[in-house]
């Protein structure tokens, strides 16, 4: 391999892509790139588009503390309209809008010490909203909830009404065996797909 060969595989893969391997990492806050050291959720998708052009099963690594559910979801439908099968491997943590590409795999797979974190999404209704704009959101929070349940419940071993009880309780906190137990993974992750 040449220099420069090695220089361009090198370079992508600063940007979240090993092509070889046929693996993208999503590591960190769920959102767009605001600065050159941080993976924006656009690099994310366009490498996994990148990758469902030729045929092969593509990875995709997650080790994130969540971030902006629009992002996640959008995440979600693109990951779902793959051609080729879409394997997630939660590392560390997947927490809060780290749900949505998880959920959205064709295989999901954790580490034996990965954990989950997963509760109701909220869009920071605050004292300086307009009475009607804080309506407006509540109404939003509602509808987005109501969805969410029911995409977390048709992708998972639970119904949606499980999961919207669970997290009106508050927090949803689970390791790598209750992720298998609840369906939010199939298997502990041996390095193989």
């Amino acid at each position: 391999m040449s220099r420069d060969t090695a220089t361009v595989f090198d370079h992508l893969h600063q940007y979240g892509v090993d092509l070889r391997a046929r693996e993208v990492y999503l590591q960190g806050p769920i959102d767009y790139a605001d600065d050159t050291i941080r993976i924006g959720i656009d690099h994310i998708v366009r490498n996994i588009r990148f990758l469902d052009k030729t045929q092969g099963d593509i990875y995709l690594f997650i080790q994130t503390q969540g971030g902006a559910v629009e992002s996640a979801v959008g995440l979600y439908d693109m990951i779902q309209q793959c051609d080729n099968d879409v394997t997630g491997v939660v590392f560390g943590e997947c927490c809060s809008a780290g749900i949505y590409p998880l959920i959205a795999c064709d295989h999901r797979y954790a580490t034996k010490e990965a954990g989950f974190m997963f509760h109701q999404n909220y869009t920071g209704i605050g004292e300086h909203l307009q009475h009607y704009d804080a309506q407006t959101r509540a109404e939003y929070e509602r509808v987005a909830f109501d969805r969410e349940c029911k995409l977390i419940g048709s992708r998972t071993g639970k119904d949606s009404a499980w999961w919207k009880r669970r997290m009106k309780e508050g927090e949803i906190w689970m390791n790598a065996p209750e992720m298998i137990e609840h369906g939010l993974i199939n298997d502990l992750w041996n390095g193989e797909g």
